[in-house]
């Protein structure tokens, strides 16, 4: 559990449910999850918005649900990483 300890994690998942289960699950370990109900909202929160612009958020694990309304998983996998995140 150490190395997971200060981690940042993006959860996107169209559940609410789903998102909120699996931040109780990592905060134990001291993680901190990002939650996005969808493709643009994880865009988002990587680049940051409004007065966090300049900082965007760091993310250092996402965890992508494969099948969402937008897109999927792997889609958006590849978008982050074609966003340098």
């Amino acid at each position: 559990a150490e190395p997971l300890r200060g981690k940042r994690v993006l959860v996107v998942d169209d559940s609410a449910t789903n998102r909120r289960i699996a931040a109780l699950q990592l905060e134990p370990f001291g993680v901190t999850c990002v939650e996005a109900a969808d493709a643009t909202a994880a865009i988002v929160s990587l680049r940051g918005s409004g007065s966090d612009a300049a900082d965007a958020h760091r993310i250092d694990l996402s965890i992508l649900d494969f099948e969402m309304p937008d897109t999927n998983g792997v889609e958006l996998a590849r978008a982050i990483r074609e966003a340098g995140k």
